[in-house]
């Protein structure tokens, strides 16, 4: 089976050698990187200019910045995008936020527009985002992407 290796780091040396010892390993696909929502452009391409080598480069953008830095990582040698969670914060219940990355339903609307506009801008993406189900993929993959990624859908079980 085909692996496509997530990176979370924003250092270009730590890539790179992680990198280095993925290429090693059969049946590995390609390697995302994932970048942070705060992640400049100059970053964003020292990132994926560390992490080019003999295997496809995804870089997973954040929702939100996805078509301001679709360009910048594409002309550093991506292959294509991918779409990260946005983040997000709540009050728990001692009435302090709580912060982190946010799933499920809602994001669906806000990530298929953001497939359709990069897809606009002729930019290779894969969808994700809400995801929940097939008909879902199924309308991501007819707005364009190229494929479509899942989390929450494979927690819930179902279709």
């Amino acid at each position: 089976m085909p692996i496509i290796v997530h990176l979370l780091s924003d250092k270009p040396d730590e890539v790179r050698k992680a990198v280095l010892r993925i290429e090693e390993l059969d049946n590995v696909a390609a390697i995302e990187i994932g970048i942070e929502a705060d992640s400049s452009v100059e970053l964003v391409n020292e990132l994926v200019s560390a992490a080019r080598g003999e295997l496809p480069v995804i870089i997973q953008l954040p929702l939100h910045r996805a078509v301001e830095l679709a360009f910048a990582a594409l002309d550093a040698g991506a292959a294509a995008l991918s779409l990260g969670a946005p983040r997000g914060a709540l009050p728990s219940t001692d009435g302090k936020l709580v912060s982190g990355r946010l799933y499920g339903p809602a994001l669906y609307p806000q990530a298929l527009e953001t497939v359709r506009e990069l897809v606009r801008m002729k930019v290779p993406v894969i969808g994700s985002g809400g995801i929940e189900t097939k008909a879902r993929g199924e309308a991501m993959l007819a707005e364009g992407a190229l494929a479509v990624q899942m989390d929450v859908g494979l927690w819930k079980g179902g279709d």
